[in-house]
């Protein structure tokens, strides 16, 4: 037992001194024809993640994280076009309905839809500076590939103005998650129309809600 272990760590040795014969040769050949000592390292990267175009640049959900935007025109009463860094993109504000002017089809513009805009276009004038945040809980984009966002001016949320004013209702599609202020657009919904702010004093509906 004692002679096999002997063996073994003599075959190591062995080993090792060939190995640092053969580098040695080596680095000497390298230094006698002048070349500089050299290490080959391979080293492998991975390629960020493409963004598609339009998405936005931040996690949603986080208030402090707000992208700003410059407001270029009001669409209705609740959706705007804004220039984020040069680029235009299209926001429909997050949590709310407004009257509709039914553009692709015959139907007649709902009750209240000139005031709804009227109503954004005094909140969210050409030029305005805006915070652009998203919400946690829902989708960023929509099918339209519009964002879905919360947009706030001087610390004024645009979607909270319009049901509070009286031309938007508490909204979100059929199935999918409350939005994080969801409930409390609902219950503003709720005071607008017992008080008949804007149209509740006109229409039988604002945007979806009756």
């Amino acid at each position: 037992m004692h002679s096999q272990h002997t063996r073994n760590i003599t075959v190591v040795l062995f080993a090792v001194l060939i190995v640092g014969i053969l580098l040695h040769d080596t680095l000497s050949e390298q230094i006698s024809t002048g070349r500089e000592p050299t290490a080959t390292i391979t080293v492998m990267t991975l390629d960020p993640p493409e963004i598609p175009a339009g998405a936005p640049i931040t996690e949603p959900g986080l208030e402090n994280d707000a992208i700003t935007a410059t407001v270029i025109r009001v669409v209705d009463g609740d959706t705007i076009k804004v220039t984020v860094d040069g680029a235009e993109q299209t926001i429909r504000l997050l949590g709310i309905d407004a009257p509709e002017r039914n553009a692709t089809s015959d139907e007649p513009a709902e009750c209240g839809t000139d005031e709804a805009k009227a109503a954004l276009e005094e909140l969210l004038p050409v030029d305005a500076v805006v915070a652009v945040t998203f919400d946690s809980r829902s989708d960023r984009v929509d099918v339209y590939g519009r964002w879905l966002a919360y947009v706030e001016v001087g610390g004024t949320d645009a979607s909270a103005q319009q049901i509070r004013s009286g031309w938007a209702s508490a909204w979100w599609p059929s199935g999918e998650p409350t939005p994080e202020r969801g409930s409390v657009y609902q219950e503003m919904t709720h005071d607008a129309k017992a008080e008949s702010a804007g149209g509740w004093a006109l229409c039988d509906a604002i945007g979806r809600f009756r």
